[in-house]
């Protein structure tokens, strides 16, 4: 499975009860998605990192392109190094899954989005609590 953080573990799931043998699964790991959760604990699971340096027919140019990123500390994590962390542009960071609403939590604003052609329509609540803010998904889908 190219690019698995992109596909949705369903499709993880329905593949590995059709595979006999065993299953590659590459990424580049610029968030955390179902694999480091469900997946990469495992006993039956080996988790190898590779990076760009790895590639034998890496091309020079590219290498040099990659290397030249190397001040960009979150970007080199991930495209450099291959480990977990965060690419720069993400909106939101440092967030945390919670799983239920405190009862302290008070309802700001409801937000929708309606997508764009194939894009997944969005309903989310957005609570004021302890001077920050919990987004409540409601909906997401096309």
């Amino acid at each position: 499975m190219n690019e698995c953080n992109n596909i949705h573990v369903d499709a993880f799931d329905q593949l590995e009860v059709r595979t006999k043998e065993f299953i590659f699964l590459d990424w580049n790991p610029s968030n955390d998605f179902w694999f480091y959760e469900q997946v990469q604990h495992r006993e039956d699971c080996e988790h190898i990192i590779l990076t760009y340096l790895d590639n034998e027919a890496l091309p020079i140019e590219i290498k040099q392109a990659i290397e030249a990123k190397k001040g960009n500390a979150r970007w080199w994590k991930v495209y450099g190094e291959g480990l977990l962390g965060d690419v720069d542009g993400k909106i939101y960071k440092d967030w945390i899954t919670i799983d239920e609403m405190p009862h302290e939590a008070r309802l700001e604003v409801r937000g929708m989005d309606f997508g764009y052609s194939n894009d997944p329509s969005t309903i989310i609540d957005i609570y004021k609590y302890n001077g920050g803010y919990i987004l409540d998904e409601q909906l997401y889908r096309k």
